[in-house]
């Protein structure tokens, strides 16, 4: 299993800096997270990848999500692996009312084996924004999980 390369890390934040900029100047609103640890969520009520983000990120998310009329219904997938180690920028979009959140993340295939092939036989991947508490979350589904493994983008 290889560790996060610090470097890569880097780059991949500042990319998600400059596609939250972009949507920004497009007229979107627009909440991009730095998250802490990835781990795998293997609840009935939440199956997929577990993201740690900070309390106050992670209240800015909650509180774009349980707005009236915001239904996210698209999201971009963009990803590069290095070794075992996927970084991927996932950019959930709601496109009626120009709401995106920005989710950079980095974390070990391997960690993830049970969860991920599980996700790739059903056809469906959660991915749930968490605070430090883990009585809350927010999630956001994608129905090609192929996106978040690797191989050919």
């Amino acid at each position: 299993m290889n560790a996060v390369s610090d470097e890569l890390w880097a780059e991949l934040l500042a990319e998600a800096d400059a596609v939250a900029a972009e949507y920004r100047e497009d007229g979107w609103e627009v909440v991009a997270v730095e998250p802490g640890a990835v781990s795998p969520a293997e609840k009935d009520d939440r199956f997929g990848l577990s993201v740690l983000l900070q309390g106050s990120e992670y209240d800015a998310v909650e509180t774009l999500v349980d707005r009236d009329g915001v239904c996210f219904d698209e999201a971009e997938v963009y990803r590069n692996a290095a070794g075992d180690v996927m970084y991927v920028l996932a950019i959930e979009l709601d496109t009626d009312s120009e709401t995106a959140v920005v989710v950079p993340m980095a974390y070990s295939v391997g960690s993830l084996g049970r969860v991920l092939e599980t996700a790739l036989e059903e056809g469906e991947l959660g991915v749930h924004l968490r605070p430090l508490s883990i009585e809350r979350w927010v999630t956001f589904t994608h129905d090609e999980p192929s996106l978040f493994v690797g191989g050919s983008p």
